[in-house]
């Protein structure tokens, strides 16, 4: 597990209100996909994550979170000083409903000269007694397959982890007609040799 990395509370007060705003006023669609290395083609609803909120404020987040999670993975003693090795390839809000469990896949595999990861953001509203009971966990295998590590998805919780390792999220069960909401963002650090 040395290379997953979970943050609660990414988000402060006012950016988890505005963030809540906008998934409760957004047109939700149908039809995305991961766009992952998938066995099953596995659809969800979705919202487009183009708008200032998630460019100009979210994004500069999750590019901070990455240069701590180098320090994180590398046991580096000085921050990187600059981000400009970091790319945001595609990112995405999606919401799983009853019966629409992902399947395991990869987010995709590194190239030569760079390192793949993906970073989920999930916004829900359940309290953490209901979470216990209701599923909706995220999977992820270790590289060895030799164990699959659980983790709940609990309002405001970041996972980061390299896209190269399986994974798959489960919805919620029956009982529960919230919302099981993840934004995700894809990135690429360019190693320059």
């Amino acid at each position: 597990m040395d290379k997953i990395q979970i943050i609660d509370d990414f988000l402060n007060n006012t950016e988890l209100n505005i963030l809540l705003n906008i998934i409760e006023n957004k047109c939700w669609k149908y039809g995305h996909k991961s766009g992952g290395i998938e066995k099953i083609d596995t659809k969800f609803f979705s919202i487009d994550t183009s708008e200032n909120f998630f460019t100009e404020i979210i994004e500069p987040k999750i590019k901070e979170l990455f240069l701590n999670y180098q320090i994180f993975i590398e046991n580096q003693i000085d921050p990187r000083e600059d981000d400009e090795s970091i790319f945001i390839k595609r990112s995405y809000m999606h919401i799983q409903c009853y019966g629409q469990d992902g399947c395991y896949h990869l987010d995709g595999t590194k190239e030569k000269n760079e390192n793949i990861y993906t970073v989920c953001l999930y916004i829900t509203n359940l309290d953490d007694s209901t979470l216990e009971n209701c599923g909706g966990d995220f999977l992820i295998k270790t590289p060895n397959n030799s164990c699959i590590m659980s983790v709940t998805t609990k309002m405001n919780r970041c996972i980061i982890f390299p896209s190269e390792f399986f994974h798959k999220g489960k919805a919620y069960n029956r009982f529960i007609s919230d919302k099981r909401v993840c934004l995700t963002w894809k990135l690429r650090e360019v190693i320059f040799l």
